[in-house]
């Protein structure tokens, strides 16, 4: 009775497509198709004579780096890392890769992902977070600053140690697609920006690609999964595989890559960002990693020439606009409605991950080619994804079109497709969740 209940709520809720796909998907994880499409392997196997060509140069502008991010790259190089963007833990450099340091539990190592349950080791986020290099960033970042050798041998110790510890489709970390999309996300930042350093070898490029082509390949066999989430899932891993693509234009998959992530992604952006700028997926943070895929990928199609779709930076363009009418801007704060794991998957400023300007800023940047706030530490992200992007001399820069709802005085924003309403005074915010309207598009 318990189970007929059960199905009947899946049913009505999730619906008979859905149901059916996670029935067709729970058989081929046990007859072992997820193996066949994803084999175990090894790095020199797997990716060497794969990564071929060669690669196009992103992220060289010149950019003032903010302070901040030395004493954490500091802290990353004895051993202490940042977690879920709030939390520091000593672990030891390198770390392990597969134990849960919020639980000290260790998830498997050698079986293949598509074995490994989500809770064995405490819930698998705690071991996945390392493994999305946030570590990445601060080297990154701190190298730009100071030139110091030190990080950007850091960056790239950790890398190959986390290749050593992770063969292709081995383990826990090669478990999500989303999480492979935010490690590739990170390296290709880092490695790029470490273009010159003398830590930047030769064979330690070929490594990078090699990595590249396994994490296109690993998404790309289990891409329906993700879009069958309906949720940011989905949208990162269409954008891991865009990404994959502008780093390998000459691998032979790299344009089956991009096209099935192009025509995925405009399929999720159609049916997950709601006319007014909400996400389906209701969460602030959440909301912020929407607008991180869609700004990293539109600043890599740019960089190497590419032209953007329109429904693109549509859709950029009103969800932006949408945590843009939430935010306080004296203090970067916006409602923290919904679940809250400190994602904050491009960290490109010296401010905390519950600061929402970085993101604002480089959003109105990138899509309107304006500043949304005076300078401060937030302008490094606009700096970084969309390189002059300023016409005017700083401070000011041109004036930035006001969000819907942005004024002075007292007022209310409604938001009837994400089921949103805030009443805004001066500095008050006062945030409301109500029931999605169909009948309302705007007032």
């Amino acid at each position: 009775m318990k189970h007929a209940r059960r199905s009947y709520q899946l049913l009505t809720h999730l619906g008979p497509c859905w149901v059916a796909f996670r029935l067709r998907y729970a058989l081929r994880k046990k007859s072992g198709a997820l193996i066949r499409r994803a084999p175990p392997g090894t790095w020199a196997e797997d990716g060497a004579a794969k990564a071929v060509g060669r690669e196009p140069d992103l992220f060289r502008a010149k950019v003032s780096v903010g302070a901040g991010c030395v004493a954490e790259a500091e802290a990353v190089l004895t051993g202490r890392f940042r977690l879920y963007s709030h939390h520091q833990k000593d672990t030891g450099f390198p770390p392990p890769w597969h134990r849960n340091p919020l639980t000290g539990l260790t998830a498997p190592a050698d079986e293949h992902w598509s074995r490994i349950g989500d809770f064995g080791s405490g819930d698998i986020k705690g071991v996945w977070e390392l493994s999305r290099f946030p570590w990445a960033w601060p080297l990154a970042r701190a190298y730009v600053r100071t030139g110091d050798e030190r990080f950007a041998e850091g960056f790239w110790a950790l890398f190959e140690n986390w290749l050593a510890c992770n063969p292709p489709n081995r383990g826990a970390n090669w478990m999500c697609g989303q999480e492979a999309t935010f490690r590739l996300m990170a390296a290709t930042f880092s490695s790029h920006v470490l273009a010159k350093a003398k830590a930047t070898t030769p064979a330690r490029v070929a490594k990078f690609q090699e990595f590249t082509w396994v994490t296109a390949r690993r998404i790309a066999v289990n891409l329906d999964y993700a879009l069958s989430q309906s949720n940011n899932h989905g949208v990162s891993e269409c954008l891991g595989l865009i990404t994959a693509a502008v780093i390998l234009p000459d691998e032979a998959e790299s344009g089956a890559w991009n096209a099935a992530g192009l025509r995925a992604l405009k399929s999720q952006l159609d049916k997950l960002v709601y006319p007014d700028g909400a996400f389906a997926q209701h969460s602030a943070t959440y909301h912020r990693v929407l607008l991180h895929d869609l700004l990293w990928g539109v600043a890599l199609l740019r960089t190497v020439g590419r032209e953007v779709p329109v429904w693109w930076t549509e859709a950029a363009r009103l969800a932006l606009g949408f945590i843009d009418a939430l935010i306080t801007p004296t203090t970067g704060r916006v409602p923290l409605y919904g679940a809250n794991d400190g994602a904050n998957i491009l960290p490109l400023a010296d401010a905390d991950y519950l600061d929402f300007r970085p993101v604002v800023q480089a959003g109105f940047a990138v899509v309107h080619g304006v500043r949304r706030f005076a300078p401060g530490p937030w302008d490094e992200a606009a700096d970084w994804l969309a390189p002059g992007w300023e016409t005017a001399d700083r401070p000011g820069g041109p004036a930035a079109p006001r969000a819907a709802g942005v004024g002075e005085r007292a007022e209310w924003v409604h938001f009837y497709e994400g089921g949103v309403a805030i009443w805004r005074t001066g500095e008050t915010r006062l945030f409301f969740r109500c029931p999605r309207s169909e009948e309302h598009t705007s007032e």
